[in-house]
């Protein structure tokens, strides 16, 4: 790949050679790697980093690998490999945990209201485990709420969309920082405004919350 620096450039051939994989094995692939609600049997420890890895579709890993291809190789000769490849991950966890705590708001609405209608959590969870439902449920939660309850516990995320929007974000804050420091020809240097830009992403997960919206539930 012409122009393309050496961590972009890996991260692009481990996300084809996971949707490769994926392709293989299909099912199998999507239980052990894709991110899974906590409170879910099949959850895995790495599954917050895998998933970052896994497409749920040619397009999707298309839109991606093509945006990483665009904007990474610039932040990566900005920051550094390390910097890039750590700002990468922090902002696909980031994404993880927002997507994680919504899933934990929605399954604990209707938790909480199917316990207090005398149902036990015990016997909940182990129907869902099956991939059962009570109908019974149904009758005391809204549609939104039942589709809501199930999907955060049955469902899976897939995606590198929240590293992804992550380096598009930096991307054009940093060039908006360069531009403005050219116009207005401030004291401070721009590198210092860019290394904030590095440690506030880095650990709140830039990106994180609109690159959510662009997880491929599968």
């Amino acid at each position: 790949m012409r122009n393309v620096t050496e961590t972009v450039k890996q991260l692009i051939i481990i996300n084809i050679l996971f949707f490769i994989g994926t392709l293989l094995v299909s099912g199998p692939a999507y239980k052990y790697l894709a991110l899974f609600f906590p409170e879910n049997q099949d959850f895995k420890a790495w599954q917050p980093i895998t998933y970052m890895f896994m497409h749920g579709g040619f397009m999707h890993i298309l839109f991606n690998m093509f945006a990483l291809y665009s904007f990474g190789s610039a932040l990566e000769l900005f920051w550094g490999s390390k910097k890039f490849l750590f700002f990468y991950i922090s902002c696909g966890l980031g994404s993880a945990l927002v997507h994680t705590g919504v899933n934990y708001y929605h399954f604990q609405e209707g938790l909480n209201t199917l316990l207090s209608n005398g149902f036990s959590k015990v016997e909940i969870l182990q129907l869902l485990n099956e991939g059962k439902i009570d109908t019974r449920w149904q009758e005391l939660l809204t549609v939104t709420e039942f589709q809501n309850f199930t999907s955060a516990y049955l469902g899976t995320a897939v995606g590198a969309s929240g590293a992804i929007y992550g380096i598009i974000v930096a991307f054009f804050i940093i060039g908006e920082i360069r531009c403005i420091y050219k116009a207005l020809t401030c004291n401070w240097e721009p590198i210092g405004k860019a290394e904030v830009i590095y440690t506030v992403g880095s650990f709140t997960g830039l990106g994180s919350v609109i690159g959510w919206f662009n997880i491929e539930d599968k």
